[in-house]
């Protein structure tokens, strides 16, 4: 049996998304990284060598996770092994999945993380974020909030692997990608199908000291709204496009407020597809991608170019 493993390793939630060609995807939730890893042990033991992907830290050009440099490593982990900060007043952080336990195992750093997961399996890939994409012009790297997450570019390969199926041609991919979090927004530009730009942002911590002037009540929603606004108008004048695929905990909201306004969409969701593992269901479908060559999968991957996914330089 081929299986194809993806996982979301966020800094609050790690999800894992399990695909098998003669079976609908697995969706698995996990409290902490040391249950994820439990999980993925198991899961080596009974399916021998599966390829699994890896949506984690800052992103890395596509490489199996037992060839990194250490020099890499700490690339990819900077700042992620850090005790996490407060949540934003309002702000909800990711649950496990209903029927799931808190975890009462010691946290894994990612560092640790990585190094278990490259010698348990070899086929273990890291993802790259938008910042390794050779489809981002150059000089678009010295701009200051790029989005540097891998789970932000595994999301619109799910979208994209989405489109194909309805038989959409890429030169009709032409679209913003708005994921609209708790406390945060990131926004990619696709253009025939490429990724080639995007935007990431967050308001300014309120427990930071404010001149005596500012309001205190609801600054942070307003700084939210207000800066998100911003990001989404600049990239659809920059880009000359004008429809939006919005995702994310606040797209009720997000449509609700800007549904008059701009052309949104929302993300198309399989039947009984779980929200939140956007990102985890298109680390899988790269993982397929990479083990099938004359996929759907393997055709999102080649026409995004993941496999020539080049260094930050």
């Amino acid at each position: 049996m081929s299986l194809s493993i993806g996982i979301d390793y966020g800094r609050r939630s790690w999800k894992l998304c399990l695909l098998d060609e003669a079976q609908p995807p697995e969706y698995h939730c996990f409290a902490s990284p040391a249950e994820l890893l439990a999980s993925l042990t198991r899961l080596c033991a009974l399916f021998p060598e599966p390829v699994i992907t890896l949506a984690a830290g800052n992103g890395l050009p596509l490489e199996r996770l037992d060839r990194l440099a250490s020099e890499q490593v700490a690339a990819l982990t900077a700042g992620y092994d850090e005790p996490l900060p407060a949540l934003p007043a309002g702000a909800t952080a990711a649950q496990p999945a209903s029927g799931s336990l808190p975890s009462t195992s010691i946290p894994l750093a990612l560092t640790t993380f990585l190094e278990t997961l490259g010698r348990l399996n070899l086929h273990s890939y890291v993802l790259p974020g938008l910042l390794h994409l050779p489809t981002v012009p150059a000089y678009r790297l010295l701009l200051e909030r790029l989005p540097a997450s891998p789970a932000a570019v595994c999301r619109v390969v799910t979208l994209l692997y989405r489109l194909r199926q309805r038989e959409t041609s890429w030169p009709e991919m032409r679209f913003l990608v708005l994921a609209a979090h708790s406390a945060c927004w990131q926004v990619l530009v696709v253009e025939d199908g490429y990724l080639t730009d995007g935007v990431h942002g967050i308001p300014r911590d309120p427990a930071l000291p404010l001149p005596p002037t500012a309001p205190t009540e609801g600054r942070f929603e307003q700084a939210y709204w207000e800066g998100l606004v911003r990001d989404l108008a600049g990239l659809l004048a920059v880009h000359h496009l004008d429809e939006v695929v919005i995702s994310g905990r606040r797209s009720e909201t997000l449509a609700t407020r800007l549904g008059e306004v701009y052309q949104l969409y929302y993300f198309p969701y399989a039947p009984h597809e779980p929200r939140g593992f956007e990102a985890a269901f298109g680390a899988a479908l790269i993982a397929a991608g990479l083990q099938h060559p004359r996929s759907l999968a393997a055709e999102v991957v080649q026409h995004l170019q993941l496999w020539r996914s080049v260094p930050v330089f």
